[in-house]
């Protein structure tokens, strides 16, 4: 007779945050993909509809862990700013940093205004 073991092992993996709208592409991109617990930096990318990078729109962030709204928490954005010293990605992007206390799903929601238009883009992030 042959055992057999079947180990499964957690595997940290990559997450894509990328979403279209009618008006707005919204990149979200963190610094540790996938992001952990404790504080994690990451940057919003606006583009419109034909990629070009909107870099004075309001962008508000709320965050909480999936199914617990109530408990939102808000992120302070920092607009671009296109200094020559940033890498490529961060000219155009809006930056922020985000404290999971904890492991799980959570839902972040991006709310983008810009000249009259409001879109809201939500994301499930898996935090290891």
């Amino acid at each position: 007779m042959v055992l057999a073991l079947i180990l499964t092992v957690g595997v940290a993996y990559a997450q894509d945050y990328n979403k279209d709208h009618a008006h707005f592409k919204v990149d979200l991109n963190f610094a540790k993909n996938p992001p952990s617990v404790g504080t994690n930096d990451f940057v919003i990318n606006v583009r419109d509809s034909i990629g070009k990078p909107i870099t004075n729109a309001d962008i508000a962030v709320n965050y909480f862990i999936k199914g617990q709204k109530s408990a939102a928490k808000e992120c302070k954005i920092i607009p671009p700013h296109g200094a020559e010293s940033m890498a490529e990605l961060e000219k155009t992007a809006y930056k922020s940093k985000i404290d999971f206390c904890s492991p799980g799903l959570w839902t972040m929601v991006v709310e983008i205004k810009f000249e009259g238009i409001t879109e809201v883009a939500q994301y499930d992030i898996r935090v290891e």
